[in-house]
């Protein structure tokens, strides 16, 4: 057989391993795309938290501030629809149980904290109480949110969920019930676990690049520099 018919009898098919790489390649490419446009964002918009908020609700994505009574009421509503604070993501449509958990949750902000007529909640909404709305805290879930717009896999209902037992009763501890999870459950967690830390890692680098050496200059404006 000669060389060129060798190559033709593998032109159909695929190679798992060329294919496992190109799919990295892929996936770490988007993860470099949505950490450049954060901190494009970030360095534009981080005077104060209302700069990033705007930003995000010209994206017509709603950003609701969390205050006094009214932030207790949807706290407790929160806990029991199973959300935390910050970027939540909408659900696929296919998954009908967490639908109806995102509409709940969506009527309930919209009756205590009124409705932004500008955005929508299709493509997600933050819910950031008071001690929360930092630029800091802001920047960390707006890395979250381009990287769910981006495509990126870790933000499904179940992966979402996965995630919040395992750093909340699992306490960041992988244990026995690792036994009983299915293969796309791992998988998912750890899509979850990986969006995560590509967020600290941000944080960590406008920390370096922005926050800190813009807090050095204003000690030094102040004279309280250390020597």
């Amino acid at each position: 057989m000669t060389q060129h018919q060798d190559n033709s009898a593998y032109s159909g098919q695929t190679n798992p391993i060329l294919d496992s790489f190109k799919l990295v390649a892929e996936t770490q490419q988007q993860i470099d795309d949505v950490t450049e446009k954060a901190k494009k964002v970030v360095k534009s918009r981080y005077k104060s938290p209302e700069e990033l908020v705007l930003f995000i609700e010209e994206q017509k994505t709603p950003v609701y501030q969390m205050r006094g009574f009214k932030a207790l009421l949807l706290r407790i509503a929160m806990m029991g629809l199973a959300y935390d604070s910050g970027f939540i993501t909408p659900p696929a449509s296919n998954n009908k149980e967490a639908c109806k958990r995102y509409k709940n949750l969506c009527k309930l902000v919209v009756w205590l904290l009124g409705e932004k007529p500008a955005c929508s909640f299709k493509k997600g909404l933050f819910l950031l109480p008071k001690p929360l709305y930092t630029v800091g805290f802001i920047a960390h879930q707006l890395h979250h949110w381009l990287a769910f717009l981006a495509g990126l896999p870790g933000y499904t209902a179940g992966e979402q969920e996965e995630y919040r037992q395992f750093m909340g009763p699992c306490k960041g501890v992988i244990g026995p019930e690792l036994e009983s999870m299915t293969e796309e459950q791992i998988e998912g967690l750890r899509n979850a676990i990986h969006r995560e830390i590509e967020a600290l890692k941000f944080i960590k680098n406008v920390t370096d690049e922005i926050f800190r050496p813009l807090r050095q200059g204003k000690n030094l404006s102040n004279g309280t520099a250390n020597a």
